[in-house]
């Protein structure tokens, strides 16, 4: 497996948004359902350059979603979610690496 595919992108909610401001910050991205802790550890160190302290993943099964015109049965997909934990230390360093550009100046206003 080609270590760009194993990280396919980001899980952004305010669940994991809350889990970046801890001591160790966990980060949180779905990932290939075939893909190991062994090889999303390598693939996220590779991408981004920084190590990971530890890699937990779930799995999610489909679930029964009840589509309300005449009552038929649909599923959502499977996925696989993998929560990295960094260092304190590693986090800031990755997040300016991350967001260089999100320093936008105010417009001057006319006077």
């Amino acid at each position: 497996m080609e270590i760009t595919s194993i990280i396919i992108k980001p899980k952004i909610t305010e669940k994991t948004q809350n889990l970046k401001s801890l001591a160790n910050p966990k980060l949180t991205f779905f990932v290939n359902r075939r893909a190991t802790k062994h090889q999303v550890a390598l693939a996220f160190k590779t991408m981004f350059g920084v190590e990971p302290k530890a890699v937990n993943i779930i799995n999610n099964k489909p679930a029964k979603a009840r589509y309300m015109l005449k009552s038929k049965h649909n599923f959502t997909k499977a996925n696989k979610t993998a929560y990295i934990t960094v260092s304190g230390e590693d986090f800031s360093g990755f997040q300016e690496k991350l967001e260089p550009e999100a320093k936008v100046e105010a417009p001057a206003t006319e006077e």
